[in-house]
């Protein structure tokens, strides 16, 4: 992440510009998943069943120049890994999408518990097809990016 920050401010992008960034290392001989989080607030979950699901939530403040350097340092966490845990990357316009039963969130976190041993194109077809019946006919708000990491 020092690296992505030293280059991003060498190259004097503006001030109102913000990266949000999370990285991920899944080191398979130690079986260890080490993260870094710059800006999202959405935190990364790791899921490993229904009654064992981690919040990845050292987060930090997005990368941008109109933050003093100093403050943009960010740490490393680790996580041991089991078999068969699932990671869960989103960006925050699935979460906060809103439509007259409220905010997505809730629905999703409860969708997650149910469909996270599936295959992560299966898992992402079972959350697109919930978000669509959640939205009815509301318009999408933000931008979404949603990933999902099966590991075996």
């Amino acid at each position: 992440m020092d690296f992505f920050v030293e280059h991003y401010l060498k190259e004097g992008y503006p001030e109102e510009y913000l990266v949000c960034l999370f990285m991920v290392v899944f080191d398979l001989k130690t079986k260890e998943l080490t993260y870094c989080n710059a800006g999202f607030h959405i935190c990364p979950l790791l899921i490993k069943d229904e009654e064992h699901i981690i919040e990845l939530n050292n987060g930090g403040l997005p990368v941008s120049t109109g933050i003093h350097p100093d403050l943009l340092k960010y740490g490393d966490s680790c996580h041991h890994l089991s078999p068969n845990m699932t990671l869960f990357i989103m960006s925050d316009g699935l979460p906060e999408q809103q439509s007259e039963n409220g905010l997505y969130q809730e629905r999703l976190k409860k969708l997650i518990t149910e469909i996270y041993c599936l295959k992560p194109t299966q898992i992402v077809e079972e959350i697109h097809k919930d978000f669509t019946s959640f939205l009815s006919y509301e318009k999408i708000r933000d931008d979404i990016t949603l990933v999902a990491v099966k590991l075996s």
